[in-house]
Parts: C-alpha cells; sequence; structure tokens
C-alpha cells in the first residue's frame, strides 16, 4: 500500500476542484512535482510550493501545495480525465500529439524530459505516455 500512483494524484485534484478549494494539498514525489509544473506552465495553475505541513501526532510533513485558482477567479480547469492506467498504457509520438485531437484542452505527456503539455513535447519532437487530458 505504499505506492503512490498518478490516478491517486488525479482523482485528489479532481475531488478538491469538485468542492471548489483554492488549494490541493499533495504527497511530494518526482511524478507530482513534473506534473504541478506542467500544469503551471500550461497556465491551468497559478502556482506550487513546498511547505511543511503538521502530521498527525505533531511531526512536521513535507507537501506540495498545488493552486487549483485564485480566491477571487473560477478555476481554470474543468475537468481532468486519466488517460492511461496500469492495465493500459496509451502511447503517443511526437507527430500524432495535434492539438485539434484534444479540442478546447490539451494532454499531459510522460516523456524522458519529464512531463509536458501536448504541444510542447509536439514541438520538441517527442512522445511518450498520455497521463491525463485536462479540459
Amino acid at each position: 500500500m505504499g505506492t503512490v500512483r498518478m490516478s491517486d494524484t488525479l482523482t485528489h485534484i479532481r475531488n478538491c476542484m469538485a468542492v471548489k478549494r483554492c488549494v490541493a494539498r499533495l504527497r511530494i514525489t518526482s511524478a507530482n512535482v513534473s506534473l504541478a509544473r506542467a500544469l503551471n506552465r500550461a497556465g491551468y495553475s497559478p502556482g506550487f510550493c513546498i511547505t511543511h505541513d503538521l502530521a498527525p501526532g505533531g511531526r512536521q510533513r513535507r507537501c506540495l501545495r498545488l493552486e487549483l485558482r485564485r480566491a477571487d477567479a473560477p478555476p481554470a480547469m474543468r475537468s481532468l480525465v486519466p488517460a492511461s492506467r496500469p492495465g493500459l498504457r496509451v502511447q503517443a509520438s511526437a507527430a500524432s500529439l495535434r492539438p485539434s485531437v484534444y479540442c478546447n484542452g490539451m494532454a499531459i505527456i510522460s516523456t524522458a524530459k519529464g512531463m509536458l503539455t501536448g504541444s510542447l513535447a509536439s514541438r520538441l519532437g517527442i512522445g511518450g505516455e498520455v497521463v491525463c487530458h485536462v479540459v
């Protein structure tokens, strides 16, 4: 039970958006930091930072605070749909990452250079695993 999957992170972000929270607190993993960086670069998140919170028992725990929206603005993301799952990994080449495929949203791609948006990955000419679609 010690594994932290990307689907858990995406579900946590979706739940925070559903109850209209401004900030989602996530565990610190390299994948979560890379996802937060990609959402920030694309303009879907105003910012993110690593903070120290108090865990039960008085211990300090580091966590990743991902801002979903400003207090006076509506959220930029409407939905966050996972594409890959453990039983079915979705791969995409650089040629198949056209913006028209994702309509008004974008795809988050896990590449050798970290998690990138679909448009940035196609500009760099690299493909990878499609982690999720952001609308």
